[in-house]
């Protein structure tokens, strides 16, 4: 978690994790079995990241 307290949601992991396994054309059960602990840190890393950007971006104010 960050000072804004942004963090991935249970939900958007899901979504992410079901996007990964069409992509790799593969059953999402199968996918969770062969990510590591560490690449699912790395995934909730990298969501709570965009997550951060995009709210960085809507309340961006332009001079």
């Amino acid at each position: 978690m960050n000072a804004e307290g942004i963090v991935a949601e249970p939900e958007e992991v899901e979504a992410d994790l079901v996007d990964m396994s069409k992509k790799y054309n593969m059953e999402l059960d199968k996918l969770k079995e062969l990510l590591s602990d560490t690449e699912m840190e790395n995934i909730k890393k990298d969501l709570a990241i965009n997550k951060t950007i995009t709210m960085l971006v809507n309340n961006a104010v332009v001079k």
